[in-house]
């Protein structure tokens, strides 16, 4: 969050030197960095390999569960994988989380807020010039 002074301005342009007002126009007339329709393609790409993490999940998940039968066939003993459950786990979190940055993506890629203009900025919480003309101490 960027606080403001009580003229509207903020601190990081406070600190920076002036390049001029041509410097300053440009920069509020370019679109934003956010907004880059390419995200949907990242998406879809990260959409893809989640699937094939799924995939893959279950296929360990399978393989980590061995049923042994007692030699006289009356009881069936399961045998766990550690190593293979514990990588369906593993890849099962890979693919929920290249789910969650593709959603991510995509509101990225279809919209994104555009910029305040520099006079919109209000300042929060208010600084102490502005209590002051309230009749604060």
């Amino acid at each position: 969050m960027t606080r403001t002074s009580g003229d509207g301005s903020t601190r990081a342009e406070e600190a920076a030197p002036a390049a001029g007002p041509q410097a300053s126009e440009a920069a509020a007339d370019r679109p934003g960095r956010l907004h880059q329709p390419w995200r949907a393609i990242v998406a879809l790409v990260e959409l893809i390999v989640a699937a094939v993490a799924v995939w893959l999940a279950f296929r360990l998940w399978s393989n980590g569960i061995t049923q042994v039968p007692t030699p006289d066939g009356s009881v069936q003993l399961t045998h766990y994988h550690g190593d293979a459950i514990s990588g369906a786990i593993g890849v099962g979190l890979v693919a929920v989380l290249l789910v969650l940055d593709a959603v991510r993506q995509v509101l990225l890629a279809v919209r994104a807020r555009p910029r305040r203009k520099k006079g919109d900025a209000e300042p929060w919480p208010p600084f102490d010039e502005d209590v002051r003309g309230t009749g604060g101490p």
